[in-house]
């Protein structure tokens, strides 16, 4: 029987990164993987997008590659979601990637048969061990444990496949139920930049389904090729989706107040270190988690 992934991969202004994943992923595409990428290009600048589109030609027939423009950044979850709903054979399921990861010989194959082999638990997605690009011997992101009454996130690797919190999200599995369960917004599109896989995985949690982390290598991760280009926009959106998560989905809700009073406490220090700037982010984190939100992310530029 072939198994057939859709991969998602949005591209702004790192096309060389792009490509050399398209390739990895080319080596992966056989008769039993059938691999139907989606490249959707954010906005970049014109000299990028010919490039990506000259790349994605190179493919020749080794992968099936379909492209969307977009004319300006619509932001991570959204062109995620654009991937999601494009054209094409309904997959087995959706594979959410950074496009600055190669993926491993056999990585997806890992992902696929760890995903069926918990299925039965009530696991629904399913993430792995990646390395770094330039010290394969060295672990970039794992296991995602996500304490949000304390508002504090820690990645860590265990030696076994297990149930987490959440997985780094540059290389994640996406079950077809789950996905069509949430369609058509699958990834939350207001958090325009950081956060949208680990709100994926603490929404599956609500409806009682789980994420796997698999402790063997899954891929190489480059870290950040995107959002270093962003520092200050990069903060900006850590901070206030971090703040909307934990007052979303901290459980039992009973603990909300507690949360909010952290938070509060935590906006007040800032502003007495004169950090502004976090200060507005933390403020438009609690005004959201308070249900106070624009529908989408309104930065579109």
């Amino acid at each position: 029987m072939t198994v057939r992934i859709r991969a998602l991969i949005i591209n702004w202004n790192g096309t060389r990164d792009t490509i050399e994943l398209l390739e990895s992923l080319a080596r992966e595409n056989d008769a039993d993987y059938r691999l139907h990428a989606i490249v959707v290009d954010n906005g970049s600048i014109e000299a990028e997008r010919l490039a990506l589109a000259d790349g994605i030609r190179g493919m020749d027939n080794r992968l099936h590659v379909d492209a969307i423009w977009n004319s300006v950044n619509r932001g991570v979850p959204a062109a995620y979601n654009q991937a999601i709903q494009a054209d094409g054979p309904v997959p087995d399921a959706f594979l959410r990637l950074d496009n600055d990861v190669v993926v491993l010989p056999g990585g997806i194959r890992l992902l696929w048969s760890r995903l069926q082999a918990w299925r039965s638990t009530g696991i629904r997605i399913a993430g792995g061990n990646t390395r770094c690009y330039d010290a394969p011997n060295e672990n970039n992101g794992g296991a995602i444990d996500i304490r949000l009454l304390s508002g504090r996130v820690r990645g860590w690797f265990p030696p076994e496949d297990m149930r987490s919190d959440g997985v780094l999200g540059c290389v994640m599995l996406l079950d077809r139920e789950l996905v069509e369960a949430l369609l058509p917004q699958v990834f939350d599109e207001w958090l325009f930049l950081f956060g949208d896989e680990s709100e994926l995985s603490l929404r599956a949690r609500d409806r009682g389904w789980g994420t796997l982390y698999i402790a063997k290598p899954i891929a190489l991760h480059k870290g950040g090729a995107s959002t270093e280009k962003v520092p200050l926009l990069s903060r900006t959106y850590s901070i206030r989706n971090g703040t909307y998560l934990a007052l979303t989905y901290v459980r039992p809700r009973a603990w909300r107040p507690v949360v909010l009073a952290r938070l509060v406490l935590e906006c007040v220090w800032k502003l007495l270190k004169l950090d502004f700037a976090a200060c507005r982010s933390l403020a438009a984190g609690i005004a959201a988690g308070l249900g106070k939100r624009p529908a989408r992310s309104e930065r579109r530029d």
